[in-house]
């Protein structure tokens, strides 16, 4: 859980604020959720810093600091440690993906921050994100989208959670549709030439004595006077 709106990305704001109860007590609202870009720091040297990515983080502006939960740590799989001052969290193999330090009466995460306070160019990014899987799973809609992203149908992806397409023209020609051709028995012509059909035929497999492949009809709707002619 966070405080700062400006370390969400991908963020996604829910319809009403929901109540989250606090460990002294307090019940305070939590307004939506993100991803928050981080860094664990290892050790001094900087090939051992790790960076990662929080997912359904909640933004809860009225805590007092951030929260890191090692009981979701314990749900994605990963193993926490206690020692006496120190706290390790391992993956499934055994390796320490991040590390924190007993200050007070809490253990502080080892690790930096990324803070996105541009929201404009957050915007544009997650934009062509969002355009970019668009275009990979299908051209979905927004509202199977949203699904995919809050459940997590799909994993180890970065589909943003929240957004807004651009116009999708590919969408568009789907949804087209023409209006239908009036039934032969609605169409009526009143003198000859008001209405002709027109039809093209081939490629035929034998050609004719003028090496013609195709021929052209034209039939008068009201006379009915049919005239072909011989296409290469």
């Amino acid at each position: 859980m966070t405080t700062n709106r400006d370390l969400l990305v991908n963020y996604c704001e829910f319809p009403e604020p929901e109540p989250v109860a606090l460990g002294d007590g307090r019940c305070v609202n939590e307004y939506g959720y993100g991803q928050v870009d981080i860094t664990m720091i290892l050790g001094n040297k900087e090939k051992e810093q790790r960076k990662s990515i929080l997912t359904k983080v909640l933004y809860v502006p009225k805590l007092a600091t951030n929260l890191f939960s090692a009981r979701a740590a314990a749900s994605k799989a990963k193993v926490v440690q206690f020692g006496n001052t120190l706290c390790w969290i391992k993956d499934l193999k055994g390796q320490v993906v991040a590390h924190d330090r007993l200050v007070g009466n809490m253990y502080r995460l080892n690790c930096k921050v990324a803070k996105h306070g541009n929201r404009a160019s957050i915007a544009n990014e997650t934009g062509a994100k969002l355009n970019l899987w668009h275009q990979r799973i299908a051209h979905l809609n927004a509202g199977q989208r949203k699904i995919m992203a809050s459940k997590e149908l799909i994993t180890d992806t970065d589909i943003p959670g929240t957004g807004k397409l651009s116009f999708c023209e590919v969408c568009a020609e789907g949804k087209a549709h023409r209006a239908p051709f009036k039934p032969m028995g609605e169409i009526k012509s009143t003198r000859r030439l008001e209405l002709v059909h027109s039809g093209v035929a081939g490629p035929m497999k034998t050609e004719s004595f003028g090496r013609a492949k195709y021929f052209v009809t034209f039939i008068d709707d009201y006379y009915r006077c049919v005239t072909v002619y011989p296409m290469k």
